[in-house]
C-alpha cells in the first residue's frame, strides 16, 4: 500500500529541469526571441537616463549658442547702423561749421566798404567749395 514518494525535483537533474522550463503566468506576454525579459527593478534606467540628460544638455547648449550668435549678429547690425549714422551726423557739422566760416568772411566784407580782401574771397571760396563737396 505505501509507495515510495517521487519528489518531483530531487537531485541535480530536477534543478537543470526547473532552470530551463519556462514558468508561465496567466495573462503574460512573452518575450519576443532573442530579447531578455525586463526586470522588475529596470538596472537599464541609468545609462539610458543619462543619455538622455546628456542629449538634452548638448540641445541645450546649441539653443543657447544659436541665441548668443543671433544676439552678436543684432548688436553688428546696430553698431553698423550707428557708425554710419555718426558719420553722417560729422558731415552735416562740417557742412554747418564750413557755412558759418563762409558767411562770417562773406559778412566782414560787405561791413569793410564793398572792397573785399582776396584773402578773404579766398577763404570764402574755398568754404563754399568745402561744403559743396560734401552734400
Amino acid at each position: 500500500m505505501s509507495q515510495p514518494r517521487q519528489t518531483a525535483l530531487a537531485g541535480p537533474a530536477g534543478a537543470a529541469r526547473s532552470a530551463a522550463a519556462p514558468v508561465t503566468v496567466p495573462g503574460a506576454v512573452a518575450p519576443a526571441a532573442g530579447t531578455q525579459p525586463a526586470t522588475v527593478g529596470r538596472p537599464n534606467d541609468t545609462p539610458r537616463l543619462l543619455r538622455m540628460l546628456t542629449t538634452g544638455l548638448i540641445l541645450l547648449g546649441l539653443i543657447f549658442g544659436l541665441a548668443g550668435a543671433l544676439s552678436f549678429s543684432g548688436v553688428a547690425v546696430s553698431l553698423d547702423r550707428a557708425e554710419s549714422n555718426t558719420e553722417q551726423l560729422i558731415r552735416v557739422q562740417k557742412i554747418q561749421t564750413n557755412l558759418l566760416s563762409a558767411d562770417a568772411t562773406a559778412t566782414n566784407a560787405f561791413l569793410v566798404g564793398g572792397l573785399e580782401p582776396p584773402a578773404q574771397r579766398a577763404a570764402y571760396d574755398r568754404a563754399i567749395t568745402a561744403t559743396g563737396a560734401l552734400v
